[in-house]
């Protein structure tokens, strides 16, 4: 075979490789995104399961990511840097808690607080947020329960 059509047949394969690599890239939508972020602090009175990387949602959705953890005053506190994304916003109004599920995930959420007449005020890029310590409830069943009557009826028999 001449050396110069084996050349071409390589070039056309090494060329057929990159467009598929590439196509697959974009089909799977690992192709990396450059969103600018800013940062936000969260005190916790305890943040375990907490770690660099750690997912921040808003309603169940993903906006951020943990950037940095640390011990403050005296190792009594933990101080969380998040690293949320500039397009979504965060309120002063939101409560930030520690969330697990049942498989052992551990995300910082925020969620929009019940109260009546709250202000939807942004917080500003370098912001303390004081959080909210985690719940032992990942099922939300003990919170649900709560308040309700402990009394049980039997079924009336047939």
């Amino acid at each position: 075979m001449d050396e110069r059509v084996m050349q071409f047949r390589v070039g056309v394969f090494f060329l057929a490789a990159l467009i598929l690599a590439a196509i697959l890239l974009v089909m799977f939508g690992k192709l990396p995104t450059y969103i600018g972020t800013y940062k936000v602090q969260v005190e916790f009175k305890g943040a375990g399961g907490i770690t660099k990387g750690t997912p921040v949602r808003k309603s169940g959705l993903l906006i951020g990511r943990v950037g940095d953890i640390e011990l403050t005053d005296n190792d009594e506190k933990v101080l969380v840097t998040l690293e949320i994304q500039s397009n979504k916003t965060i309120y002063k109004n939101e409560k930030c808690s520690i969330v697990r599920n049942l498989f052992g995930d551990t995300a910082v959420e925020f969620a929009a607080s019940k109260a009546k007449g709250a202000r939807h005020v942004p917080i500003e890029s370098g912001s303390l947020v004081i959080g909210e310590p985690p719940s032992d409830d990942p099922t939300g069943l003990n919170s649900a329960l709560k308040g309700r009557s402990t009394r049980f009826r039997t079924p009336a028999r047939l």
